[in-house]
């Protein structure tokens, strides 16, 4: 995405005899011809690994292909595209940071391969309320719930027997007859690993930025991490402008989450509205989106109630 002034030879161009000489006698004092980079006599230039050839959910426009100059919008876009990525995600926190963000509502839509002989599961979307003290998160299904179509979770409550903070779940109404009507499940346990790939104690914006930054900087550490900035696209009903990342790891490693990452950067605000992995068979494992985000509506105690909620009460409760 680099611009380069074009460098043509005419006949009005002429070389200086004392330049020719100097030039030549420079040559001489290197004392051999321009070395062939690659070989091994030559300069060995470690080559950038390409990306797969996949078929993206989403369309990229790269801004400067084709075009003489890019319009001064699209300029200031290049300019964020050439910045490091561990920079672009570090500016997605400093944005929560600085508008003192602690709560927001949206749609969070997941995809994700659970290991089933079927692959990649459909998509699912629900709405979703979160606030980060006490650690707070409600799920109400509106595509494709699996066992549950509404969730609720908050940190310290329905403790189990160790103390652990159990969430509350509404299995969906075919399930309802043999399940019942609400269940206590471990955020982290068998059956939630069942049904998604990261528990609900990881959801967030803060804690996808610091999952970003914790696999850029070991794979930096490792040398490994081959970085690409591919253009701009749209995002959402709302369309936002988002910076297109990938993040190419050819070294599969268990602390590795896929050898593929596309990451969706809002333009404006930096956060990570859309991450979408492929592993190292170049099969896709997981899209994760934030959409429609409303930040600070001011989610109270009573917003993760279970009546607020539409989920039954545990008997614990009563």
């Amino acid at each position: 995405m680099f611009f380069y002034g074009d460098l043509r030879y005419n006949e009005d161009m002429k070389i200086k005899p004392s330049i020719l000489t100097f030039a030549l006698a420079m040559l001489c004092i290197a004392g051999c011809e321009n070395p062939k980079v690659g070989t091994d006599t030559g300069i060995k230039v470690p080559s950038k690994p390409a990306l797969p050839e996949l078929e993206l959910p989403f369309k990229i426009d790269p801004l400067d292909k084709g075009k003489e100059k890019p319009s001064p919008a699209e300029q200031v876009l290049l300019a964020k595209l050439h910045l490091p990525h561990i920079e672009l995600i570090t500016r997605g926190r400093s944005y929560l940071d600085d508008n003192k963000v602690t709560n927001y509502s949206g749609v969070f839509a997941k995809q994700e391969d659970l290991g089933s002989l079927f692959g990649i599961e459909k998509q699912q979307q629900m709405k979703f309320r979160f606030r980060e003290q006490p650690f707070s998160i409600a799920f109400a299904w509106t595509l494709n719930p699996a066992l549950v179509d509404r969730m609720l979770y908050v940190a310290g409550r329905y403790p189990d027997k160790t103390g652990k903070a159990q969430m509350l779940v509404r299995p969906k109404s075919s399930l309802q007859f043999i399940a019942g009507k609400s269940l206590l499940r471990d955020p982290e346990g068998k059956d939630a690993k069942k049904s998604s790939l990261r528990p609900c104690t990881k959801f967030g914006l803060r804690n996808t930025i610091a999952d970003l930054q914790r696999v850029y900087l070991a794979a930096t550490k490792a040398d490994e991490c081959h970085e690409f900035s591919l253009g701009i696209t749209t995002h959402g009903n709302d369309k936002r402008t988002c910076l297109v990342l990938a993040r190419l790891l050819p070294q599969e490693k268990a602390e590795y989450p896929a050898k593929t990452t596309y990451i969706l950067i809002d333009s404006e605000t930096y956060l990570p509205l859309r991450i979408i992995g492929y592993d190292w068979d170049d099969n896709m494992t997981c899209d994760y989106q934030y959409l429609s985000i409303q930040f600070n509506p001011g989610l109270t105690d009573e917003k993760f109630s279970p009546e607020s909620c539409k989920i039954e009460p545990p008997k614990i409760d009563k």
